[in-house]
Parts: C-alpha cells; sequence; structure tokens
C-alpha cells in the first residue's frame, strides 16, 4: 500500500518505520527542513535515540510529492501536533489530496474536537490518552 505520513516527529516517523517494515511503500513529510536535513544525514531521530530510521524510508519537505509521486498515496497518516492539524489539511488540500482515507493521530487529551472541520474527509480519528 502507498502511505503519505505527515510529520517526522517521534509518532509519525515510528509509524512509518513500523509500516516500511511492513513492505508498505511510505513517504515521509516534515514541516522543517532542518529535521529533514537531520534524519536524512543521520537516520536518527533526536529524541527516540536508539531508533534508526530506515535508510529507504523518503523524507521530505516537498507536501505534493509525498502525496503523490511516485504514485499518489493510498492512505494519508497526519500525526502533526494537534496545534497543526487545521493548517495541515489545509496545505494538504492545496497540494494534490485526491479524497484517499485520511487518518488523523493524536496523542494530546482534548485536541481536536471536530476532526470533520479539518476541510478533508476524515476516514478514522485515533485519539491515544494518556493515564497520567
Amino acid at each position: 500500500m502507498n502511505v503519505a505520513v505527515l510529520s517526522a516527529g517521534t509518532w509519525g516517523i515510528s509509524l512509518a518505520a513500523l509500516l516500511h517494515g511492513q513492505g508498505h511503500a511510505v513517504r515521509v513529510w516534515e514541516f522543517a527542513q532542518a529535521v529533514v536535513d537531520e534524519l536524512v544525514r543521520t537516520r536518527r531521530h533526536p529524541k527516540l535515540a536508539e531508533f534508526e530510521v530506515p535508510a529507504a524510508l523518503p523524507i521530505s519537505t516537498d507536501l505534493r510529492a509525498t502525496l503523490t509521486e511516485p504514485e499518489p498515496a493510498e492512505v494519508v497518516v497526519c500525526a502533526v501536533p494537534a496545534a497543526h492539524v487545521r493548517a495541515t489539511c489545509k496545505r494538504v488540500l492545496a497540494e494534490g489530496y485526491a479524497g484517499q482515507p485520511f487518518v488523523i493521530l493524536s496523542v494530546m487529551s482534548g485536541t481536536i474536537s471536530q476532526p470533520s472541520s479539518c476541510g478533508v474527509a476524515v476516514t478514522c480519528f485515533v485519539k491515544f490518552l494518556s493515564t497520567k
């Protein structure tokens, strides 16, 4: 399956690597060029010291390419911080989103109360609640 993962943060990069390891064609989009440069150069995430980013996992700041190249993503996983979900969804709409399944991962409590207000057809909203 062709999967676009939005965010190279700890959740995004971990999920991307897991899916990649299962044989899926995964591409990662990250907003910050400095983060992309560091991940590509070291293949390590600064917050996940023991975690190695697979060498064949593409990471880019080019959202259009992440969504559409070399083939359109069959599913889009949005793992950006909650404060940036709506802005990211607006960019996704402008950069080649074609109505494919869109999954939002949220790891913060009290975040997005109305995922449908993001502008994309949210297929799944996964919210991980803290037990603290």
